[in-house]
């Protein structure tokens, strides 16, 4: 008689256990994780959560498909990549947002950003420059090249051409 409910219990442990694990998970995945203010980061942060940068964060920090936040006593030495960006604090590095920039008026931004949609508030700081359009640069430079690689051509036919500040003849045999 003893026996039967104590099995059931055993049984019931494991699937209970099992059933929570999920609901514990999708919590981990909300909650963003937080470098705290007394930490100091040195290397590469890589993974697939939410972060904010209360602390000090020096090497790279790589969540491309999350948020990170740079809060107001953040201070990071790094190039950011994630989908999007919020920059309370002071950034010298990079900054590549899949998705969306936003440096609130306390940001200061030392770096360039790379996103489709940047946000500069009222006050906020940037030394860098801003790119919204990364694939068109990415093949203007391309066509700019061609060009220049073309006028530097070997002249035909006895024509000149000065390259590097030398005259060069060519000449058809």
């Amino acid at each position: 008689m003893w026996k039967k409910p104590n099995e059931d219990v055993a049984t019931q442990g494991p699937t209970a256990l099992t059933h929570e694990q999920p609901a514990t998970e999708r919590k981990a995945r909300l909650e963003p994780a937080i470098v705290g203010t007394a930490l100091i980061v040195k290397g590469n942060i890589e993974g697939a959560q939410d972060l904010r940068i209360e602390g000090e964060v020096e090497g790279t920090v790589e969540l491309r498909s999350n948020t990170v936040t740079v809060g107001r006593s953040g201070r990071v030495r790094a190039n950011i990549y994630a989908k999007q960006i919020i920059v309370e604090g002071d950034v010298r590095g990079d900054i590549f947002g899949a998705e969306q920039v936003i440096v609130q008026s306390s940001g200061h931004v030392r770096g360039n950003i790379t996103a489709p949609r940047v946000t500069l508030e009222d006050g906020a700081k940037l030394k860098g420059s801003i790119d919204m359009d990364p694939q068109n640069s990415e093949s203007n430079s391309k066509r700019e090249e061609k060009p220049a690689s073309a006028s530097a051509a070997p002249a035909v036919n006895g024509s000149a051409n000065k390259i590097n500040g030398t005259q060069h003849v060519a000449t058809a045999q």
